[in-house]
């Protein structure tokens, strides 16, 4: 493939008659192209700068020439004001074509993986600084005011709701590191149902485990409760 794009963005010469002719060599690219529309990103890379350019500008030239043949309405090869006026209110009319190909299996994949691991990382902070801060609440505050240890939680849990909106933006920048696939998805795409289900699900999905996992605090904490308990029997 890149084979053939380096041949098709290169200046014009008879093929060998041992190899396939441009003709054919570009069908297979455009049908490689087809099946995977990534391949075209990768198919550029490789090609060098002036490659590049040319192909670009053969595409512009390309479109161009078409709507220039769309507008040209008698066909005299000159553009009015009248016709290209025509042409404009046309294409404002019309709009862009809809995108109506679903996303890929690959794409959802991506797309719920960046659902879930900010909101896994998010649980995980929110679920842990409201252990540890509600405990140190009910530890010290709660035995000066004679507050409840659930009152001293939804203190705690205001408290870490605080700090996780607070720490949301580096959060964020941390997952963004981490260099999940970007699905690449179309606004079209965005909004089908699919996606949209894969970004619920995703989202429930990461906070849940995050919040369980932001339950390890406990394990220190249960030790340490089970120890003054211990210490406190033994002085009794």
């Amino acid at each position: 493939i890149f084979t053939a794009a380096r041949a098709l963005s290169g200046p014009a010469r008879p093929p060998p008659s041992d190899q396939p002719d441009s003709a054919f060599e570009a069908k297979k690219l455009a049908a490689a192209l087809a099946n995977d529309p990534g391949l075209a990103e990768k198919v550029l890379l490789e090609l060098p700068e002036d490659a590049r350019k040319r192909i670009g500008l053969a595409w512009a030239l390309t479109a161009l020439e078409d709507e220039f043949s769309k507008a040209d309405v008698n066909k005299d090869g000159t553009l009015s004001f009248e016709e290209f006026t025509r042409w404009g209110r046309e294409v404002v009319q019309s709009g862009p074509s809809p995108d109506t190909t679903p996303p890929s299996n690959t794409q959802l994949w991506h797309h719920f993986l960046r659902c879930t691991v900010p909101f896994m990382a998010f649980g995980m902070v929110d679920n842990g600084l409201m252990v540890i801060t509600g405990e140190a609440i009910d530890s010290s505050l709660g035995v000066l005011l004679g507050i409840s240890t659930l009152a001293a939680a939804a203190l705690g849990n205001a408290a870490s709701n605080a700090i996780g909106m607070g720490a949301h933006g580096a959060i964020e920048r941390t997952v963004a590191r981490l260099g999940i696939p970007d699905p690449h998805l179309t606004l079209a795409q965005m909004r089908s149902s699919r996606a949209m289900l894969v970004k619920t699900s995703g989202g429930i999905f990461g906070v849940c485990v995050g919040c369980l996992i932001g339950m390890f605090p406990l394990l220190f904490m249960n030790k340490q409760r089970e120890s003054v308990e211990l210490v406190e029997g033994l002085d009794d």
